[in-house]
């Protein structure tokens, strides 16, 4: 556990430290190498876990179908990234969020994180809008901040010039950079008019998926994941109702 593994786990085998090193580890969690000790360690977090709970190779160990896409997925990016896997033959040299989106649409079914973006394509742009706003926003990062994901046809947002990628960087003079998602929601439910700082960021390697969707599943791994999904969730709650019972 620990936000940094170098100084929590210095006596942790290289090969571990070496796997774990390209992930961009956030704050702290709890890291299972056993997977059949689910029970006992899902009886010690019964009091709440901080961060997530990371088991690896669980897909093999615990007998789930995500073995299959695991597999497929480590044989297509080999070698690769996920700015060359989702760009595919079109990979601009500066990469913005909203050109992610426009070259990939499976992209905005999930969450790319941004918080390690440093560079922006032009300059901060002051919009006005009038309602309906006629946008869909998701977190820059985990549960903070504003990005403009998606944007309806004729609404305010299409009117004032708003960009698919946007970051929204403030609102009616209030910081959204790191804004909770209550003050997110609070933004749209805001009387109009409605005073935004855009700015189009400028993504950063390595890409980070924090969320991926049967959609992108499916333009990664195929269409044998969406299968796969649907029979992850019972195995799951097969898995943990024998864990519950362990406790009990």
């Amino acid at each position: 556990r620990g936000d940094a593994l170098s100084s929590s786990a210095p006596s942790w085998p290289s090969e571990v430290m070496e796997a774990f090193s390209t992930w961009p580890l956030k704050g702290s969690g709890t890291i299972l190498f056993d997977g059949s000790r689910l029970g006992a360690t899902v009886a010690e977090l019964q009091g709440g876990v901080d961060g997530p709970l990371l088991i690896p190779g669980a897909a093999e160990m615990l007998s789930l179908p995500t073995a299959s896409i695991v597999k497929s997925l480590a044989r297509k990016l080999s070698g690769t990234t996920l700015r060359e896997v989702f760009c595919k033959n079109e990979v601009p040299e500066v990469l913005t969020y909203g050109e992610l989106l426009r070259l990939n649409p499976n992209v905005a079914t999930g969450g790319l994180d941004l918080s390690r973006v440093e560079h922006f394509d032009g300059d901060r742009r002051e919009v006005t809008l009038s309602k309906p706003f006629g946008f869909e926003v998701v977190p820059r990062r985990w549960t903070k901040g504003a990005v403009i994901r998606a944007i309806g046809p004729g609404g305010g947002a299409d009117r004032a010039g708003c960009r698919v990628g946007d970051l929204i960087v403030s609102a009616n003079g209030r910081d959204m950079i790191d804004a909770s998602l209550d003050a997110v929601r609070e933004l749209l439910d805001e009387e109009a008019p409605l005073t935004l700082e855009l700015m189009q960021p400028v993504l950063a390697e390595p890409l980070y998926l924090r969320e991926a969707s049967a959609g992108i599943l499916r333009s990664l791994a195929g269409f044998q994941s969406a299968s796969v999904v649907r029979q992850l969730l019972p195995r799951l709650q097969e898995l943990f109702a024998d864990a519950v019972d362990l406790v009990d």
